[in-house]
């Protein structure tokens, strides 16, 4: 009974159903193992077969060179014999080309072995290829929608608080974000990362909520820029964060040839109304045009 359930429809079922989804995911990697085992088989079965093509090879060269043998006969004048060829050119050309289409046949069915192992290892490695840049594809395509819809939501954002700011002021704005953020941290999260919390700027003094995974994105966005060689101001990662554009932020930044930005989180304060904040400390350096 115990061997007939473990063979049950819904055991193999799910049994090929998890090889399945394996292979799937593992496709390339499989594919490459293969190929690479391709490989060492092609030149196994390479040298097995060529004692054989040499002997191909020999056989038409032998066969080649009767086409030049000459035979002696009486000469024109009947008074001697002279050498002449064996074949007429015309022979010659015809008998080459039958002896060549031999060849190549022979040739084929010696090969036919380790020619198919080398097309099977061709297509292993275009498939892996192939699968390997369609994921890659898939991947940008996701990335790229990610950092779209966090740019939208970051732009939203800042409207938002900028909005509430007119509308109710500055002071009754940060009683709202207040209560957000302590309803918004209230909720459970499998990830800390995204769970929203008050952050300190320390160069500019500022408190204003956001979450560790914002706040790490805003520094990578600023560091892509980097590869440029040009001088990055503050205000771009402040615009990142969410929060206004500043005078520091304009007088200072990064040299990527200078200083790096390097954002700490190591370390926490209570504000004097008793907001929990962690401190986000890094260094920068004045702007060239302010030097």
């Amino acid at each position: 009974m115990e061997i007939k359930k473990l063979f049950s429809k819904e055991n193999v079922t799910a049994a090929t159903n998890t090889v399945k989804a394996g292979a799937k995911q593992h496709a390339p990697t499989l594919m490459l193992i293969g190929a690479t085992l391709g490989l060492g088989l092609t030149a196994y079965e390479l040298w097995i077969a060529k004692p054989k093509c040499d002997d191909i090879l020999a056989k038409r060269k032998e066969e080649l060179e009767k086409l030049e043998e000459t035979v002696i006969q009486d000469n024109a004048e009947g008074d001697g014999y002279e050498e002449v060829p064996k074949y007429t050119e015309e022979e010659k050309k015809k008998e080459t080309r039958k002896i060549n289409i031999d060849t190549g046949v022979e040739l084929a069915l010696a090969l036919k072995a380790p020619i198919a192992t080398a097309v099977t290892t061709i297509g292993l490695m275009w498939g892996a290829n192939y699968i390997h840049i369609q994921r890659t594809r898939s991947l940008t395509k996701k990335l790229a929608d990610a950092t779209a819809l966090y740019d939208i939501s970051n732009e939203a954002l800042k409207k938002y608080k900028k909005a509430l700011g007119e509308e109710v002021g500055e002071e009754k704005k940060e009683e709202v974000e207040k209560k957000i953020v302590e309803e918004v941290s209230s909720t459970r999260s499998s990830d800390p990362r995204y769970v929203m919390q008050w952050f300190l700027d320390k160069p500019t003094g500022r408190v204003f909520p956001s979450t560790i995974a914002q706040i790490e994105n805003g520094v990578a966005d600023v560091r892509l820029n980097f590869g440029y060689g040009e001088f990055i101001e503050a205000n771009i990662l402040y615009d990142n964060w969410g929060l206004e554009e500043c005078g520091f932020g304009e007088k200072n930044g990064w040299d990527p040839q200078r200083v790096e930005l390097w954002v700490k989180m190591n370390e926490t304060k209570k504000l004097p109304d008793g907001r929990s904040v962690i401190v986000l400390d890094y260094d920068t350096i004045e702007c060239p045009r302010y030097d």
